[in-house]
């Protein structure tokens, strides 16, 4: 009986152990994904918010939306991300300081007024250095798309 007791205890110690790795292992796996500043800044399941430096602007244009300012403006860049401050889980791209990566920003890389209270977008160029929150988006036949609706140049 005593034996059978011991038996019972040493399983039980097992298992919590196993438990403890797996736990501990499932919270690191993506910790610079998943991070978050003490500022308390969080992303969306499927957005990470970064500060990224507009390394070239692409000219193509989209010419499938002939309405969208994308057909008359470029609305597309190489970003290399230089701090990736907050990530989701849901974001199936793991992203690093460091990448480079294209981005579609919906408002252009014009200077604009848009929106209800006409906010002005200062644009970009080449060289600068923005934060902004960039959704993955799901592509038909091609590799994730990343987009920003909105950002902010770092002066």
């Amino acid at each position: 009986m005593r034996q059978s007791i011991n038996t019972i205890a040493q399983f039980c110690k097992i298992r919590l152990v196993i438990l403890a790795i797996i736990l501990c292992g499932a919270i690191s796996v993506h910790g610079q994904k998943t991070r978050q500043k003490e500022d308390g800044v969080a992303a969306g399941p499927m957005s990470c918010k970064i500060a990224g430096k507009v390394v070239s602007i692409l000219q193509y244009v989209d010419a499938a939306d002939s309405g969208s300012i994308c057909a008359r403006c470029p609305c597309y860049a190489r970003v290399r991300i230089m701090e990736l401050i907050a990530c989701g889980q849901a974001v199936t791209v793991p992203l690093y300081s460091g990448d480079t990566i294209e981005i579609k920003f919906t408002k252009s890389l014009q200077p604009s007024g848009y929106g209800r209270k006409r906010r002005k977008a200062p644009g970009l160029k080449e060289g600068d250095i923005f934060t902004a929150y960039t959704e993955q988006r799901l592509k038909m036949g091609a590799t994730d798309q990343f987009v920003i609706y909105d950002y902010t140049l770092k002066k």
